[in-house]
Protein backbone atom coordinates (compact mmCIF):
# COMPACT_ATOMS: atom_id res chain seq x y z
CA UNK A 1 0.00 0.00 0.00
CA UNK A 2 1.14 3.50 -0.76
CA UNK A 3 0.83 6.50 1.54
CA UNK A 4 -2.10 8.85 1.86
CA UNK A 5 -2.44 12.26 3.56
CA UNK A 6 -3.28 10.66 6.89
CA UNK A 7 -0.06 8.66 6.81
CA UNK A 8 2.06 11.66 5.86
CA UNK A 9 0.68 13.96 8.52
CA UNK A 10 -0.17 11.50 11.30
CA UNK A 11 2.27 13.18 13.71
CA UNK A 12 0.47 16.52 13.42
CA UNK A 13 -2.89 17.89 14.37
CA UNK A 14 -5.11 18.85 11.41
CA UNK A 15 -4.40 22.51 12.22
CA UNK A 16 -0.64 21.96 12.17
CA UNK A 17 -0.87 19.98 8.95
CA UNK A 18 -2.88 22.75 7.26
CA UNK A 19 -0.47 25.41 8.51
CA UNK A 20 2.65 23.50 7.42
CA UNK A 21 1.18 22.90 3.97
CA UNK A 22 0.22 26.58 3.69
CA UNK A 23 3.71 27.70 4.76
CA UNK A 24 5.34 25.30 2.29
CA UNK A 25 3.07 26.52 -0.49
CA UNK A 26 3.95 30.16 0.29
CA UNK A 27 7.67 29.49 0.57
CA UNK A 28 8.19 27.05 -2.33
CA UNK A 29 5.09 27.29 -4.45
CA UNK A 30 2.24 24.96 -5.31
CA UNK A 31 4.17 23.02 -7.96
CA UNK A 32 7.07 22.11 -5.67
CA UNK A 33 4.73 21.15 -2.83
CA UNK A 34 2.68 18.94 -5.16
CA UNK A 35 5.87 17.33 -6.51
CA UNK A 36 7.04 16.52 -2.99
CA UNK A 37 3.68 15.06 -2.00
CA UNK A 38 3.56 12.91 -5.16
CA UNK A 39 7.06 11.65 -4.44
CA UNK A 40 6.18 10.68 -0.88
CA UNK A 41 2.83 9.14 -1.72
CA UNK A 42 4.58 6.65 -4.01
CA UNK A 43 6.30 5.18 -0.96
CA UNK A 44 4.96 2.13 0.79
CA UNK A 45 4.13 2.47 4.47
CA UNK A 46 7.20 0.39 5.27
CA UNK A 47 9.43 2.65 3.18
CA UNK A 48 7.90 5.73 4.85
CA UNK A 49 8.69 4.28 8.29
CA UNK A 50 12.28 3.73 7.17
CA UNK A 51 12.52 7.34 5.93
CA UNK A 52 11.19 8.59 9.26
CA UNK A 53 13.61 6.38 11.21
CA UNK A 54 16.55 7.54 9.11
CA UNK A 55 15.69 11.16 9.89
CA UNK A 56 15.96 10.47 13.59
CA UNK A 57 19.15 8.47 13.24
CA UNK A 58 20.87 11.11 11.16
CA UNK A 59 19.84 13.83 13.60
CA UNK A 60 21.18 11.81 16.54
CA UNK A 61 24.44 11.23 14.67
CA UNK A 62 24.83 14.96 14.07
CA UNK A 63 24.04 15.76 17.71
CA UNK A 64 26.82 13.38 18.74
CA UNK A 65 29.28 15.26 16.53
CA UNK A 66 28.63 18.75 17.87
CA UNK A 67 32.08 18.86 19.51
CA UNK A 68 33.60 18.79 16.00
CA UNK A 69 33.98 21.65 13.54
CA UNK A 70 31.29 21.91 10.87
CA UNK A 71 33.84 21.20 8.13
CA UNK A 72 35.20 18.09 9.87
CA UNK A 73 35.13 15.06 7.56
CA UNK A 74 32.98 13.03 9.96
CA UNK A 75 30.46 15.87 10.26
CA UNK A 76 30.37 16.29 6.51
CA UNK A 77 29.70 12.57 6.07
CA UNK A 78 26.76 12.86 8.45
CA UNK A 79 25.51 15.96 6.62
CA UNK A 80 25.83 14.09 3.33
CA UNK A 81 23.55 11.47 4.86
CA UNK A 82 21.18 14.26 5.97
CA UNK A 83 21.14 15.67 2.44
CA UNK A 84 20.31 12.24 1.03
CA UNK A 85 17.51 11.95 3.58
CA UNK A 86 16.11 15.35 2.59
CA UNK A 87 16.08 14.23 -1.04
CA UNK A 88 13.44 11.66 -0.09
CA UNK A 89 11.13 14.67 0.07
CA UNK A 90 12.36 16.89 -2.77
CA UNK A 91 15.46 17.60 -4.87
CA UNK A 92 17.89 19.67 -2.79
CA UNK A 93 20.46 21.44 -4.94
CA UNK A 94 22.69 24.02 -3.23
CA UNK A 95 20.15 26.85 -3.25
CA UNK A 96 17.38 24.71 -1.77
CA UNK A 97 19.65 23.08 0.81
CA UNK A 98 21.06 26.41 1.99
CA UNK A 99 17.49 27.75 2.22
CA UNK A 100 16.58 24.79 4.39
CA UNK A 101 19.64 25.42 6.55
CA UNK A 102 18.43 28.99 7.03
CA UNK A 103 14.99 27.74 8.05
CA UNK A 104 16.57 25.54 10.72
CA UNK A 105 17.80 28.66 12.53
CA UNK A 106 15.06 31.16 11.63
CA UNK A 107 11.86 29.13 12.04
CA UNK A 108 11.10 28.67 15.76
CA UNK A 109 9.55 25.22 15.32
CA UNK A 110 12.47 23.91 13.25
CA UNK A 111 14.93 25.30 15.80
CA UNK A 112 12.98 23.78 18.70
CA UNK A 113 12.73 20.42 16.94
CA UNK A 114 16.49 20.11 16.43
CA UNK A 115 17.51 21.73 19.69
CA UNK A 116 15.50 19.14 21.61
CA UNK A 117 18.12 16.60 20.50
CA UNK A 118 20.93 18.86 21.75
CA UNK A 119 20.99 22.55 22.60
CA UNK A 120 22.53 24.40 19.65
CA UNK A 121 22.01 21.57 17.16
CA UNK A 122 20.03 23.78 14.76
CA UNK A 123 22.94 26.25 14.58
CA UNK A 124 25.47 23.44 14.18
CA UNK A 125 23.46 21.82 11.39
CA UNK A 126 23.01 25.19 9.69
CA UNK A 127 26.76 25.72 9.58
CA UNK A 128 27.52 22.16 8.46
CA UNK A 129 24.82 22.30 5.76
CA UNK A 130 26.28 25.53 4.37
CA UNK A 131 29.75 23.93 4.20
CA UNK A 132 28.30 20.88 2.46
CA UNK A 133 26.34 22.95 -0.04
CA UNK A 134 29.38 25.06 -0.89
CA UNK A 135 31.78 22.13 -1.25
CA UNK A 136 29.55 19.37 -2.62
CA UNK A 137 26.52 20.94 -4.30
CA UNK A 138 27.99 23.86 -6.23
Amino acid sequence: MTLNDEDLFEAYTPEQSDRYQREARERWGEARLAQSERRLKRLSKDAWQKVQKEGGLVTEALAALMDHDADDAEVQEAIKRHHAWIENFYPAPAEVYTGLAQMYVEHPEFRAFYDRFAEGLADFMHEAMLVFALNELT
